[in-house]
C-alpha cells in the first residue's frame, strides 16, 4: 500500500485534489443557488393580488380573479381568453411561473441618435478638443454618406 502511495506523482495528486475539492463544493453551490431562486419565488408569490397578469408554467396567461386559503395552500383562479370567450382555471400558487408587467417598452435608440450620443461623450486627450470633434462628425458623415450611395447603386 505504501509503494503504490509512493509512486503517485505530484500531478496525480493535484488532479485527485482537485477532484476532492469540486466534489465538496459543487453540493455548497447548489445549495445556495437553490435558496436564492426558492427566496425569489417566495417573494413573488406573497405578492400576487387579484388584478395581476400571470403566466402558468404550462404557459397559460391570465389575469388573477381570486386569491383563497386552503388546506391544500393557496388556490388562485386565473380568468383566461378574451372579451367573448373567456374561461377561468383554479391552479395553486406553485404554478404561477412570472407576473407580467404592462410597462410600455421604451423605444430603442436609432443608429443616427447613438451616433450622437458617442460623438457628444467623445473626448480627445489633445488640446483641440473642439476641432477634433467636429473633424469626428465629418468624418461620421462621410461615412454615412458612402454607404448609403453604396447601397444605393447595389439596388441597381
Amino acid at each position: 500500500m505504501n509503494q503504490i502511495l509512493a509512486d503517485i506523482q505530484p500531478t496525480q495528486w493535484i488532479l485527485l485534489a482537485i477532484i476532492v475539492v469540486l466534489i465538496i463544493l459543487y453540493p455548497i453551490f447548489v445549495y445556495v443557488r437553490n435558496k436564492k431562486d426558492r427566496e425569489k419565488f417566495q417573494a413573488l408569490n406573497d405578492s400576487l393580488k387579484v388584478g395581476d397578469k400571470v403566466v402558468t408554467g404550462a404557459g397559460v396567461y391570465g389575469t388573477i380573479v381570486s386569491i383563497d386559503v386552503k388546506n391544500e395552500g393557496k388556490i388562485v383562479t386565473i380568468e383566461t381568453g378574451d372579451e367573448n370567450h373567456k374561461g377561468y382555471l383554479s391552479v395553486d400558487v406553485l404554478a404561477i411561473y412570472n407576473v407580467i408587467n404592462d410597462a410600455p417598452i421604451q423605444e430603442t435608440t436609432t443608429e443616427s441618435q447613438q451616433v450622437e450620443h458617442i460623438e457628444e461623450t467623445h473626448t480627445v486627450e489633445n488640446s483641440d478638443t473642439v476641432e477634433n470633434s467636429e473633424d469626428v462628425k465629418a468624418e461620421n458623415q462621410d461615412a454615412n454618406a458612402k454607404e448609403t450611395k453604396q447601397t444605393k447603386s447595389k439596388k441597381k
